[in-house]
């Protein structure tokens, strides 16, 4: 066809689509159009600035349907050119032939709500006098005739969870709805064909009206079954298929015809299989399912037939791990409760006994990714133990992994994809789409890739191979475990992604980290949401032996890493900090002293914080040794001040050790205070903490007026520099002293002050001590209900943190106050 009549042709469509619908071509679909009409194949037809898949699977399909409703006529890029020139030919006052119109017109609807131009197609039939054609024939009734289908045997015996995806499937599948061709997405093993396979029987049953339970069910009169899936797991290994996969469109065409019973649809030539298909399924409402479409050979062939070639009595489902431009239902991992709900019933099934605790991590190690639940508890019962299958639920080399992962890698390996998909892997928690150019590609290549970053994460999206939410992009822990194996092939990537991982690192921890950790509001909201990516990259610091990363990194955290005590679980927090601070003690001892000093004092006031026995024995150890050291170095300003801060932190470690004698240490901090070269902000620091403990030490003597003394001086030279912290905690104690005295008015003002400053800062520790107060409070003034409230408001805090000392008081309060309680009557 030469241009000038291409030119005519698309004159022809845009006037037709004008006359009927008010509205013009696009430039994108007249192109399309000159392609199509110049002869090019489907997978050939490409515009400028648009993906193929998107041009092939979506705007062809569009023009296609746009033209087929404007002319009334099956349009297809096989048929394009005749119902164009058929329309040319009437413009000019030629009429086409009756059998003309039979041959291409829409075969009349069999499920009427799926379209709102069925009136218009049966006008246009009756307005050309042209016979009915074969596709008017109403089907059977499904309830009189044996229903046609080939589905695979399901191979559970209840079908678990996935109630929402089901529903949402049937919905679709109903005649009701206008889907006809709907796509199931999801990583591999997600159980995309075990949900097909199970709504195909549901709808079956409803077909053969043999159950009640199933009535309202879509009905269909033929079921059919094509998969492309080339391996199969077991418990034992991941097996080939003995039966041949449906890979092409010829096994696909081969199997519709065995199902309906008509083998001489096969055989001939691809035109009249096509032709002879369309009209064997016009006559029938059928379910056609393609499973596995990622591993057809000729998907653009499979695609273009699925869109173009199917009568409307066909609703088409296809399974793929690639996200689908038809009506999507996407499968992610199973919920917690789904999944423990999967994993109890396949053991309880299969005779084997696992406490919770193991089901608990049998989802964690799976992800809620049905077919490695089912494949560990067949290994299970395949006499492995438990222990063993979890462990080798970690190795990325398993079954599992390569069943879910290997096809999907394989299409990005080594593209941007790829790297940002492995660089993925050094990030516990998700992470934002720019620091994850940052860290993947050489930073040429980010800039770069940050223009044109949507095609590596749309890829990436598309083969089901990420989760994306507000706050980043993750990994489900199977996935992470398979990609993480592919790192030691990539040696140069890896070294250079982790050096920019941990630069990464640095920048963010310099650029919110770094305050006093006297500040009242060091903790940085930044710092906490990304804690996590930030504790594996100090893990693996640790691991490297990075040691001048690793001092940058507590020069910058150190105040953060104290603060987070008072917010949340403290053994947890500190307890991950104390081992990478004590490798770097060890190492600074003879490559900077007073250095390791800093940190040791750090780490002590950490042990002291906590509280336990084991742990000030730790801490007086340190603090002694820290002493020693910090002597054998020259005397500077430097040396004089770690002299103070050691002294002040041995005076705080006895009043935690309960030892009222203290003065050793409070002569000697208070004659270093003296000397000159300390400087006012940190005279006025130190003697903030010293005045506080000093008020701690003689409230617990019961001497309540000397500690009201020094707790109001702390106040005083707290308030000087601005030290939050110190004044609300010795507000705190002011108010016990206001409730020993008697002055419960004052008391209760100054506590219920303190308890919204507490909120406002997201203080639990200061949150819990007030509501302790107020509890006693309550117990004096003989209130036990809001005793008993405020005292299991402490309680919870105490247990949030882990202090197990003072949550054991709360304890006894709670059962002096069960003991004073009335009897009821």
């Amino acid at each position: 066809m030469n241009s000038t009549e291409i030119s005519e042709l698309i004159q022809v469509a845009d006037a037709q689509i004008h006359a009927k619908q008010g509205r013009s071509l696009t430039l994108q679909q007249k192109e399309i159009l000159r392609q199509a009409l110049g002869g090019k194949r489907l997978k050939h037809i490409t515009i400028e600035g648009y993906s193929d898949l998107t041009v092939q699977q979506l705007y062809c399909p569009e023009l296609w349907k746009l033209l087929s409703e404007a002319t009334n006529q099956k349009v297809s890029i096989r048929t394009v050119a005749l119902v164009l020139r058929n329309l040319k030919e009437q413009s000019a006052g030629l009429e086409p032939s009756a059998a003309e119109l039979t041959t291409h017109s829409l075969p009349t609807e069999v499920f009427p709500a799926h379209s709102s131009t069925s009136s218009t197609r049966d006008s246009a039939h009756q307005s050309a006098e042209v016979p009915p054609a074969r596709s008017s024939t109403k089907p059977s009734n499904p309830a009189s005739s044996r229903v046609r289908h080939n589905l695979p045997t399901p191979t559970y015996s209840r079908f678990v969870g996935r109630e929402s995806e089901i529903a949402k499937l049937l919905e679709l599948l109903s005649p009701r709805h206008g889907a006809h061709l709907i796509s199931i997405d999801g990583i591999g093993g997600v159980g995309k064909t075990s949900l097909v396979v199970e709504v195909a029987y549901r709808c079956l049953q409803a077909s053969q009206n043999l159950d009640e339970t199933f009535q309202g069910f879509p009905s269909f009169d033929v079921i059919i079954f094509t998969s492309a899936k080339q391996h199969l797991l077991t418990c034992f290994s991941l097996l080939p298929r003995i039966s041949k996969p449906h890979r092409t469109l010829q096994d696909i065409f081969r199997q519709i015809a065995r199902t309906l019973g008509n083998i001489e649809i096969t055989g001939i030539n691809l035109e009249d299989q096509i032709e002879r298909l369309q009209d064997a399924l016009s006559t029938v409402r059928t379910l056609l399912i393609v499973d596995n479409l990622e591993t057809v050979e000729n998907q653009q062939d499979v695609l273009s037939f699925l869109y173009h070639d199917l009568p409307p009595t066909v609703k088409a489902v296809i399974t793929t791990r690639r996200q689908g431009v038809f009506v999507p239902l996407r499968l992610s991992a199973l919920s917690a409760s789904e999944a423990l709900q999967l994993i109890q019933h396949e053991a309880d099934e299969k005779g084997v006994h696992l406490t919770q605790d193991e089901c608990e991590i049998l989802y964690q190690r799976t992800g809620g990714i049905p077919v490695a639940i089912y494949y560990a508890i067949g290994q299970m019962v395949s006499c492995y133990s438990v222990q063993y299958v979890l462990e080798q639920l970690s190795q990325a080399s398993n079954d599992v992994t390569r069943f879910c992962f290997e096809h999907s890698v394989a299409l990005v390996r080594q593209q941007p994809a790829h790297f940002i998909l492995m660089a993925l892997t050094f990030f516990a928690s998700p992470i934002q789409r720019q620091t994850l150019l940052e860290v993947a590609l050489p930073q040429e290549n980010a800039t770069a890739a940050s223009s044109h970053a949507e095609e590596p994460f749309a890829q990436l999206q598309e083969l089901s191979l990420v989760l994306q939410s507000q706050d980043g992009y993750s990994l489900l822990p199977l996935t992470r475990e398979y990609v993480m194996a592919e790192l030691p092939a990539y040696p140069e990537f890896e070294q250079a992604a982790r050096e920019r991982w941990v630069n990464w690192c640095l920048k963010l921890v310099q650029r919110y980290g770094g305050q006093s950790r006297f500040d009242w509001q060091t903790q940085n909201d930044v710092l906490e949401a990304e804690w996590s990516n930030i504790q594996t990259v100090l893990d693996w610091c640790l691991h490297q032996e990075r040691y001048e990363d690793l001092c940058k990194f507590w020069q910058y955290l150190d105040a953060h890493i104290y603060l987070q005590g008072s917010r949340q679980d403290r053994l947890k927090c500190w307890g991950e900090q104390l081992e990478w601070m004590d490798w770097l003690i060890q190492m600074a001892k003879s490559r900077d002293p007073a250095l390791a000093i800093k940190i040791m004092a750090s780490r002590g006031w950490i042990y002291t914080t906590i509280g336990q026995p084991d742990g000030l024995a730790e801490a007086e150890r340190l603090y002694t040794e820290a002493w020693s050291l910090n002597q054998t170095l020259a005397q500077s300003l430097d040396q004089q001040q770690r002299s103070l801060d050691l002294a002040v932190n041995l005076l705080v470690l006895r009043v935690h050790q309960g030892q009222t004698e203290m003065q050793p240490w409070l002569d000697h901090a208070l004659m270093l205070l003296k000397q000159d070269s300390i400087p006012e902000s940190k005279r006025a620091l130190h003697l903030s903490r010293i005045r506080y403990y000093q008020g701690r030490a003689s409230f617990t003597l019961g001497d309540y007026a000397q500690s009201e003394t020094y707790f109001l001086e702390a106040v005083k030279s707290a308030q000087a520099i601005n030290w939050q912290k110190v004044i609300h905690r010795s507000r705190n104690w002011l108010a016990d002293i206001a409730t020993h005295r008697g002055d419960y008015a004052t008391a209760a003002q100054i506590l219920q002050e303190e308890c919204r400053s507490a909120e406002v800062s997201h203080d639990i520790y200061q949150s819990a001590c007030c509501q302790q107060s107020l509890a006693q409070l309550a117990q004096i003034q003989n209130q036990p209900e809001d005793a008993r409230r405020w005292a299991l408001q402490a309680l919870d805090n105490f247990e949030k943190l882990s202090m197990d000392a003072e949550a054991d008081a709360i304890r006894t309060l709670l059962q002096t106050l069960a003991k004073s309680a009335p009897s009821p009557v």
